[in-house]
């Protein structure tokens, strides 16, 4: 079995526990529902001081193969719970998840 094979079943069981029911609307083509897990705001580290930033802003944790061909982009938008998020950015966690980056109150 291969680590990426490894890595969406670890992922699949934490969807399978936590997880909230999204639409991903690519800004062209279809939208798509997805499983993803949702951080209302969160911490990081900046990683030139080492200082701790809080952020606000949302994010969501999906499986990249969930997503729709050439998604994840900016300006593409998410749906959870009746409320709409733009994504503003996204990067990889590990080999087959991504993370979005969420702005909300775009309709």
């Amino acid at each position: 079995m291969r680590w990426d094979d490894i890595e969406l079943r670890a992922f699949r069981d934490v969807l399978a526990q936590m997880s909230d029911s999204i639409t991903y609307m690519p800004a062209q083509g279809d939208s798509v529902s997805v499983a993803g897990v949702y951080d209302a705001d969160h911490q990081e580290v900046d990683p030139d001081t080492g200082v701790p930033v809080y952020s606000v802003n949302p994010l969501l944790t999906v499986a990249m193969s969930d997503l729709p061909l050439g998604s994840p982009r900016p300006g593409d938008r998410v749906m959870r719970r009746g409320k709409t998020y733009r994504v503003t950015g996204s990067r990889p966690e590990g080999d087959v998840t991504v993370v979005l980056e969420l702005k909300e109150g775009y309709a």
